[in-house]
């Protein structure tokens, strides 16, 4: 049995849209030190960047919550 989906319904499943802010350190370099990201409904993430390069990002849980 195939289940109709509804007009744009997508296969992803979201679980909270936001807004991120990046934030670098201190001392004027170009990299990435913390992200945060707010939901809307109003959740705060905020994850520091161990790595990134063009292969992998590794992120250490900072506040979820």
């Amino acid at each position: 049995m195939v289940e109709d989906k509804k007009e744009g319904e997508s296969k992803e499943n979201i679980l909270e849209v936001g807004e991120y802010q990046i934030d670098g350190p201190e001392n004027g370099d170009i990299s990435f030190d913390k992200i945060t990201l707010v939901a809307a409904s109003g959740a705060k993430r905020i994850w520091k960047v161990k790595k990134f390069d063009r292969k992998e990002i590794i992120l250490e849980v900072i506040k979820f919550g």
